[in-house]
Parts: structure tokens; sequence; C-alpha cells
């Protein structure tokens, strides 16, 4: 050992010294970050689907609403009056062929018009209604018929 001019003594003057450490960062103000954007996202993804289900719920009522008005409009076009015209023609068509002044073809073909009158407006009631109902489910609203 050798001593110095201030009186310390020094172990090896010639030695290598070596040094290590290493750092480390603490999340001092972390108030969980993360999380909180992850949730904002969430938010954000939510909002957007609700907007997207809002918007096919118009269409669909939109749909359903131009659907009704031309069912409605259709039953109107097939009016009792009509019915009562092609049964009337049909009676008449009988009547003459009973006496002889009609074809037998003529008498059919009476009696299929009138079915074909009576099956329009069977139909075009049932498409009304069936559309009434897709429009009250999806309102929620009573419809009057």
């Amino acid at each position: 050992m050798t001593t110095s001019s201030s009186g310390r003594r020094s172990t090896s003057p010639d030695a290598d010294s070596f040094g290590g450490g290493f750092d480390v960062t603490l999340p001092c103000y972390n108030r969980n970050q993360g999380n909180r954007i992850k949730a904002r996202s969430k938010l954000a993804q939510q909002t957007h689907v609700v907007q997207q289900s809002l918007v096919e719920l118009r269409a669909e009522i939109e749909r359903l609403t131009l659907e009704y008005r031309l069912a409605a409009a259709n039953a109107r076009a097939v009016t009792s009056e009509q019915l009562k015209l092609a049964a009337d023609i049909r009676d008449a068509i009988f009547k003459s062929y009973q006496a002889g002044g009609r074809s037998l073809l003529e008498l059919l073909d009476a009696q299929r018009n009138y079915r074909d009158v009576l099956r329009a407006q069977v139909t075009t009631r049932a498409s009304y209604y069936r559309a009434a109902y897709r429009l009250q489910n999806a309102t929620g609203v009573k419809i009057q018929r």
C-alpha cells in the first residue's frame, strides 16, 4: 500500500475499475391511462353501432311505410263494386245461357272472370293486412284500418 500526500491510502492505483447500473422508469403519473383510452374507444365504437342500428331501423320503417301505402292503394283499387259487377255479369250470362242465348263457353268465361276478381280482392286485402301488421310491429303504433 502506498500513502499519498494527503494521508489517504490507495489500495491499487493501477487497477481497472468497472461500473454497472440500470435505469428504471416508474410510472408516477399513469392514472390508468391505457384503460381510459380503451374505454373511450369502446364508447366510440358502441356509439357508431347504435347510430348504424338507428339508420337501419329508419330505412326499415320507410320501406314498410311505402309497402303499406302501396298495399292500401291496391286494396282500394279492387273494390267491392267490381266484385258486384262481375257477379251481376255472371248471373246475367247464366240466365241467358239457360234461355239458350249464350254458349257454355261464355258462361264458363264469366264464372272464371268472377273468380279472378274475387281472388284479386282477397289477395289485395291480405297484402294490405300483412303490410299493416308488419308496420305496426316495427313502429309499435297501432295502424288504423
